[in-house]
């Protein structure tokens, strides 16, 4: 059966997060590995995954994105500054500017409404 997971504020590969959110790792390596074995976990290939913004910083966590599970959708948050096409190369399914609506209930954005 498939799942539909949400998630938002990864920040793969962002240095300063762990000290601006006191994340509990050593490094960025080790963020990013912890991170990758828990979204794995959890979710499977066949799997859809919303990340509702601020997927990473810069583009080394395009690399990390064909380690984790799922059919990957991204709402671009304020930290996700490459172009549209980038992410869909890196391994989006599909990369949105704004707000989006599934199943003609939820609303998804990075920016509170």
């Amino acid at each position: 059966m498939m799942s539909i997971y949400f998630i938002a504020d990864t920040h793969f590969s962002e240095e300063n997060i762990i000290k601006y959110e006191n994340r509990p790792f050593q490094g960025v390596q080790d963020m990013d590995d912890s991170m990758i074995a828990n979204w794995n976990r959890m979710v499977k290939e066949e799997d859809t995954v919303y990340l509702v913004g601020d997927f990473g910083a810069g583009r080394r966590e395009a690399l990390l994105l064909d380690k984790l599970k799922g059919i990957k959708y991204l709402i671009k948050g304020n930290h996700d500054m490459e172009t549209n096409d980038y992410y869909r190369t890196a391994g989006f399914q599909e990369v949105y500017d704004h707000p989006i609506i599934i199943e003609d209930f939820w609303i998804l954005s990075h920016e509170p409404l």
